[in-house]
């Protein structure tokens, strides 16, 4: 579990973020249009620069709803990779199954074609030593 003071810390940038969205947005379009003066388009960039530094969305951390924790963040659900994991086996998410149990039959099967090709080839090559070009 990530400390309290973490988590506190990202409500708050959230807070500040939506607070200054509008009137960033409003100076970073200032900023990116060419068509006005460049003296005009600095003031912008300056007023830009003084807005609070928590204020850009660059400096928000996507959490763990449950516990927390930063890394390991799985978009979608909201959770990291670990209590996504957990709640996935126990069947919350429908349409969400785990996949390795289908790969390792799928590796498992083509292992085993595999060596029964290798020994039937080799079966060949006991009784057609002269088709050995031919096999390989």
């Amino acid at each position: 579990m990530a400390r309290k003071a973490k988590i506190a810390r990202e409500k708050r940038v959230e807070r500040i973020i939506e607070k200054y969205s509008a009137k960033r947005a409003e100076l970073l379009s200032v900023w990116n249009d060419a068509s006005i003066p460049i003296e005009k388009r600095r003031e912008a960039r300056v007023a830009l620069s003084k807005l609070p530094k928590n204020s850009n969305p660059n400096r928000h951390r996507n959490r763990c709803s449950l516990t927390g924790r930063s890394r390991g963040y799985v978009g979608f659900v909201g959770l990291s990779r670990i209590k996504f994991r957990e709640k996935a086996l126990q069947g919350e998410f429908p349409g969400i199954r785990k996949a390795s149990l289908w790969l390792v039959i799928q590796l498992l099967t083509c292992w085993q074609e595999f060596e029964m090709r290798l020994q039937l080839k080799r079966k060949m090559l006991i009784f057609h030593p002269q088709k050995w070009n031919r096999l390989y």
